[in-house]
């Protein structure tokens, strides 16, 4: 295989491909993104889309503008447990949903910020896009689109090694009209 050290020399050079993997840090998502819908191909990018939405409207955009797929990783969706309460859902077997609870645990040790674009703002986006992504993905999946957001967040146990908060608790209102919580740490 041969090694390149920048997303424009891959693009320019590589041309017996179909589909470009966009697997870099967080905030660099939508720039490669964009890039390899401009150059031709056809994208999957992982978790998160990119870090703001209207980062996420302009590969949208630019996928539509170059009639090719973008793709985002959400493989969770496929996991057979999900999959069996999705299909209770949709059944109706649980009834009017009115309330949906989402606690996760999760802690990274300092070791893993250290020296990296982990734990920034910028280019690691926070807990919710890195950590926690794939369970508000399922949330949304599984309950509906989201009215509403309220939050509470604050930095406890990170101080002075990551740039945005490492424990929240989200408020929000479904579209259907239930409510939820997201509780991570």
């Amino acid at each position: 295989a041969k090694a390149y050290y920048d997303a424009e020399s891959f693009l320019k050079d590589v041309k017996d491909i179909d589909v470009v993997a966009i697997c870099s840090p967080n905030g660099l998502h939508a720039q490669h993104s964009i890039m390899a819908l401009k150059a031709g191909f056809h994208v999957l990018c992982e978790k998160p889309m990119a870090i703001s939405v209207s980062d996420c409207g302009e590969m949208i955009k630019a996928a539509e503008k170059a009639n090719k797929r973008l793709f985002a990783v959400k493989q969770n969706r496929f996991n057979p447990p999900v999959n069996a309460v999705k299909n209770i859902i949709e059944e109706g077997r649980l009834g009017k949903i009115y309330r949906v609870q989402l606690s996760c645990f999760w802690n990274r040790n300092e070791d893993y910020y250290a020296n990296s674009w982990k734990g920034t703002k910028a280019v690691d986006g926070g807990t919710l896009f890195t950590q926690f992504s794939h369970f508000i993905d399922l949330l949304y999946w599984l309950v509906g689109d989201v009215k509403d957001v309220f939050a509470f967040v604050g930095n406890y146990a990170h101080k002075g090694i990551i740039e945005f908060e490492d424990t929240g608790v989200v408020a929000l209102k479904f579209h259907n009209g239930a409510i939820g919580t997201v509780n991570y740490t």
